[in-house]
């Protein structure tokens, strides 16, 4: 990889090229004071340059915002012993109601027995089941987050066929292609034998049947395969005509959609006007992840900026009380 010669057959990735960067112990120099943000799901390579640096280094974020784990990103303020620490505990972005949400999930985190998150001085509003919330401004754009994509897959399509938002512009976080819903259409073609030749991707190819595909997906715990394949079931043999449909009606961009479909791991570091919380959520107490489900809602909830819509059930779970 590192010859970068024209003929050969594997190129050096980007990942390659930080870790020979990383390898030569560069020093950063013209700088007194070198900051990285967003330090609970850090890159370790670039996390071990900048141990490295002589001058002054700031480490930005919240470590109970850590839900990159499965990509091997690494919680900086684990790994780094600090000579100053400044906790920021006001949040600017919503007022005390959701802040008051949100801190009851760092409750039921046991490691933060002491510490308060505190709302701006702003008018926010929290509904649950059927309690009323006022009528927003129709100009605020409202988002709807999932846990998993089977579950905004699901919700999107039902609210793309809804009447109610036939003159709502839509889009998905991050482009609709990010979701790889052609898989699902990939997926579809293979359990149909005379559709087989339709297949775009190599690898859907090298499966008989869709049975084959689940059974290759259990062994391997490929979870993100396995979602396809139910987002696939949940369709049956609308898929093609689902898929359509998402592509006609949801590909807005971010800033141009009335209404964002997004998973929490595409929402971190957005903010949303108004923001509701599909029921796909599992806080798994009894889970070996279970820190990390907690910390995925404390992101879901701390996205939205004015309304909050979220279960009933999961604020039961939390011990919340308004």
């Amino acid at each position: 990889m590192n010859k970068c010669s024209r003929k050969q057959n594997v190129s050096m990735s980007q990942d390659g090229q930080l870790k020979c960067w990383q390898l030569k112990k560069p020093e950063i120099s013209e700088y007194s004071a070198i900051m990285i943000d967003g330090a609970e799901d850090m890159n370790a390579a670039i996390l071990d340059i900048f141990r490295n640096q002589k001058c002054a280094r700031v480490v930005v974020g919240d470590p109970h915002q850590e839900i990159f784990s499965f990509k091997g990103v690494v919680n900086a303020f684990q790994m780094i012993r600090e000579t100053h620490a400044y906790r920021l505990t006001q949040s600017f972005r919503f007022g005390p109601k959701i802040a008051s949400v949100a801190q009851c999930v760092l409750k039921n985190l046991t490691e933060l027995q002491g510490q308060t998150l505190v709302g701006g001085r702003r008018r926010d509003f929290v509904r649950s089941g059927h309690m009323p919330m006022p009528s927003p401004d129709a100009r605020l754009t409202r988002a709807y987050l999932a846990r998993t994509h089977v579950g905004l897959y699901k919700w999107s399509l039902e609210m793309c066929y809804d009447e109610k938002y036939s003159s709502k512009s839509m889009g998905f976080a991050g482009g609709l292609e990010a979701y790889e819903f052609d898989d699902v259409l990939d997926i579809y073609n293979l359990s149909k034998p005379e559709k087989q030749e339709s297949i775009n991707k190599d690898f859907f190819r090298k499966f008989r049947t869709v049975s084959d595909l689940d059974q290759f997906a259990t062994k391997i715990d490929d979870i993100e395969l396995s979602n396809k394949i139910k987002m696939f079931k949940h369709s049956g043999d609308k898929t093609p005509r689902h898929i359509k449909r998402l592509k006609e009606k949801c590909s807005s961009k971010l800033a141009n959609s009335d209404i964002i479909f997004s998973t929490v791991h595409r929402a971190k570091g957005l903010e949303f006007d108004w923001v509701t919380l599909l029921d796909d959520f599992n806080l798994g107490r009894n889970q070996e992840d279970g820190k990390g489900e907690w910390n995925i809602l404390y992101v879901a909830i701390t996205r939205a900026k004015q309304y909050l819509d979220i279960d009933s059930g999961v604020l039961d779970d939390l011990g919340y009380n308004e």
